[in-house]
C-alpha cells in the first residue's frame, strides 16, 4: 500500500466550530467558552451592557447605604436587641 493511500482520510471533513463572538468580536480559546459567553445573563449586546451597568450601580448604592446605616448606628451607641430579637 502506498503512503498516499494510507494517509487519506475517509468521510466528510470536519469544519471548525466558531470561536469568535459575532456581537463583540471577542475571540475565545474554545467553542465552549464562546457558548458560555453567549449564555450569560448580561450578554455582550448594548441593551444587556446597559442593564448590567444599571444593576451594578444600584447594587453599589445599596451596599454603601447599608454600610452607612450600620456605621451610623455604631457611632450612636449601637442598637440593642431584646431577647425576642426585636429592636429596642
Amino acid at each position: 500500500m502506498s503512503a498516499e493511500l494510507r494517509d487519506l482520510k475517509v468521510g466528510r471533513p470536519r469544519q471548525r466550530k466558531p470561536r469568535t463572538c459575532w456581537k463583540c468580536a471577542k475571540v475565545f480559546a474554545r467553542p465552549a467558552n464562546l457558548r458560555r459567553h453567549l449564555q450569560k445573563k448580561f450578554k455582550c449586546d448594548k441593551k444587556s451592557r446597559k442593564a448590567q451597568k444599571e444593576s451594578r450601580k444600584a447594587a453599589g448604592r445599596q451596599s454603601s447605604r447599608v454600610y452607612y446605616l450600620k456605621s451610623k448606628l455604631e457611632r450612636a451607641g449601637g442598637f440593642l436587641l431584646e431577647e425576642g430579637g426585636e429592636l429596642v
